[in-house]
């Protein structure tokens, strides 16, 4: 017998590859991370991004690089739990306790 797999779809690896790479920054930036770490993880988030169909789900992940872009203007503690913030909203996440 022949195993069945579902199809594999370009545009759908490409939104998971990206929104894993967002999520990296995001707790990269809750743990922490030094500056040089979090700037790499974004830039790679961001040229991820930029291999999403245009679409809610692009959209979305924009915005939380924006947001996390944003982040390392003003890295306060204050600034810091805003952006995480943020940036789980736009993912649909749930707000971390």
């Amino acid at each position: 017998m022949r195993e069945l797999s579902e199809p594999v779809h370009p545009s759908r690896v490409a939104a998971e590859r990206a929104a894993l790479l967002v999520r990296l920054c995001l707790d990269l930036d809750r743990r922490g991370a030094p500056p040089a770490a979090r700037l790499a993880a974004l830039d790679q988030a961001r040229a991820a991004v930029a291999t999403v169909p245009p679409g809610r789900i692009r959209d979305r992940l924009a915005t939380v690089c924006d947001i996390l872009t944003d982040l390392h203007r003003d890295d306060t503690a204050e600034a810091v739990r805003a952006a995480i913030v943020r940036a789980r909203a736009a993912l649909g996440q749930p707000a971390a306790g």
